[in-house]
């Protein structure tokens, strides 16, 4: 479930990074209640995780995505996008050959020193890490994202409903 919540999530954050009028930079809080501001639309991202690169596809922003992590391979179009390494091992030296605008990372999944490193050379890195759907919803979802959060709820309601029909402990 953390899978889908992440995804959705991004389905979010990406129209508001990458609608922002061009003279203006657009600012959006990250789930580590860290701003993260971009001059420009993002026009170069890369996704640190293959769920964001599932989202960011699923969002439009596919044209967009320049670099993603081993096992980004859906939709098919991502196999085509350069590898920058694997979610817990990154290859600095090619992600930033990519010369991202924008860097989407999962806080617990990715390696935190790798990912502050970018930070510090004052890449825009959005920080991903909801544990609930309340988590997603309170981020400002733009309204050509609500599809793709309603599609994914009802994915997850008949396995909840599933998971609480079962009586007897698993061991």
């Amino acid at each position: 479930m953390n899978m889908i919540i992440r995804t959705l999530l991004l389905a979010g954050l990406l129209p508001a990074l990458a609608v922002a009028a061009p003279a203006m930079p657009r600012c959006v809080v990250d789930d580590l209640q860290r701003e993260v501001c971009v001059a420009a639309p993002a026009q170069r991202i890369v996704s640190l995780s293959p769920g964001a690169t599932e989202l960011l596809f699923d969002a439009g922003a596919g044209e967009q995505v320049v670099g993603a992590v081993s096992f980004s391979d859906y939709p098919p179009a991502a196999n085509a996008i350069p590898r920058v390494g694997s979610y817990n091992r990154l290859d600095l030296e090619t992600l930033l050959t990519l010369r991202p605008d924008l860097v989407i990372a999962w806080r617990s999944g990715n390696p935190r020193e790798q990912v502050d490193q970018l930070v510090r050379l004052g890449i825009p890195v959005y920080h991903t890490e909801p544990r609930r759907f309340a988590d997603i919803t309170s981020s400002g979802w733009p309204a050509r994202s609500r599809p793709v959060m309603r599609r994914a709820m009802h994915s997850v309601t008949p396995c909840r409903r599933f998971g609480s029909s079962i009586r007897t402990p698993i061991r």
